[in-house]
């Protein structure tokens, strides 16, 4: 996803909480794979899943967190003028940094064995690791979605959260005033 290239949105959030909706899909996709290759059935099918998940997870999802931490929360902070309101977005600013590295050190421990599968080699994946990768992304992408919610719903202006012109909207395009 590259927020440069996204058309406007109604909903400055939809794109965010769409590719959300991917993690989880991949998630389960990780599990599966991993509840597969236990039972031994490693075959051409789950090299090529592996691969896929290996660069969703590798690529896709830290571009996902780079954007979240980059555009969206200074985005959202700008428009925030009450002391103790920043101090909060900044509180959340922080605690989803500590959840993205989490989650980063986790999919290293993970990535090694995805990416030999993906090479046709037989391995398995730690299914405890799996089931903790998955939980960290369920509790990280719902503790999120609220915040984000609530500061878009708590700190919008009457001309809506990202101002009423034209040149005021972000340069990434994705933000259009709300109702």
């Amino acid at each position: 996803m590259n927020l440069t290239d996204l058309a406007v949105h109604h909903d400055p959030l939809e794109p965010y909480l769409a590719f959300h909706r991917r993690i989880e899909r991949h998630l389960a996709g990780l599990v599966a794979l991993a509840g597969r290759l236990d039972a031994g059935e490693m075959d051409a099918q789950a090299a090529a899943e592996a691969a896929a998940l290996a660069k969703f997870f590798g690529e896709a999802l830290p571009r996902h967190h780079d954007e979240e931490e980059r555009d969206l929360l200074p985005l959202l902070e700008s428009r925030i003028v009450a002391g103790p309101e920043r101090g909060r977005l900044r509180e959340l600013r922080d605690d989803l940094r500590a959840d993205h590295r989490e989650l980063d050190g986790a999919w290293k421990r993970i990535a090694p064995s995805l990416e030999t599968l993906a090479e046709g080699l037989a391995r398995r994946l730690a299914m405890d690791l799996v089931q903790y990768y998955r939980a960290i992304h369920s509790v990280h992408i719902a503790a999120e979605e609220v915040a984000l919610h609530r500061a878009v719903l708590r700190w919008r202006s009457r001309e809506g959260l990202f101002g009423g012109a034209a040149s005021a909207r972000p340069r990434h395009g994705i933000v259009t005033p709300l109702p």
